[in-house]
């Protein structure tokens, strides 16, 4: 099993229709418990900025303070998560990958309420291969990449 910790970051999380770019390990392991409990993270797949891609085989909580069990019901925390990966036995060709990237860029109505979505399209366009491919998004989406010098 691989953990969080062993991915060359920014990464693209996927599932169906739906991109997500974690520029760092803190973003991608952190989340409310609601999330986790509803089983958001497993079977989500990720690609990393060396090209690999993994699975999401668990994801779990770790050991809530009583404050925090206390506290749930009325606010929901952010907790680090602690996930299981492994390597994703059906590995995608760039070329899908790219075209999932660009087609949920395209279509998805947050992307086109910015200010220019064709400067995000054009950016992941310009990747040439699946390890610049969460760089060029995360650039886009939150206009740096802050593990990467411009």
């Amino acid at each position: 099993m691989a953990s969080p910790y062993d991915l060359t970051y920014p990464v693209l999380s996927l599932r169906g229709a739906t991109v997500v770019g974690y520029p760092d390990v803190t973003a991608l392991t952190t989340a409310f418990t609601s999330e986790v409990r509803s089983g958001y993270f497993t079977g989500l797949q990720l690609l990393d900025s060396a090209g690999r891609q993994f699975l999401v085989v668990s994801a779990s909580l770790p050991h809530l303070t009583i404050l925090q069990r206390l506290l749930e019901p009325l606010w929901t925390p952010r907790v680090r998560v602690d996930l299981d990966l492994q390597p994703a036995i059906k590995q995608r060709s760039f070329e899908e990958l790219h075209a999932a990237v660009l087609r949920y860029l395209r279509r998805d109505p947050v992307w086109q309420s910015r200010d220019d979505p064709a400067t995000l399209v054009r950016s992941v366009q310009g990747a040439t291969s699946a390890s610049e491919l969460p760089g060029a998004y995360v650039r886009a989406v939150f206009g740096h990449s802050p593990l990467r010098p411009d």
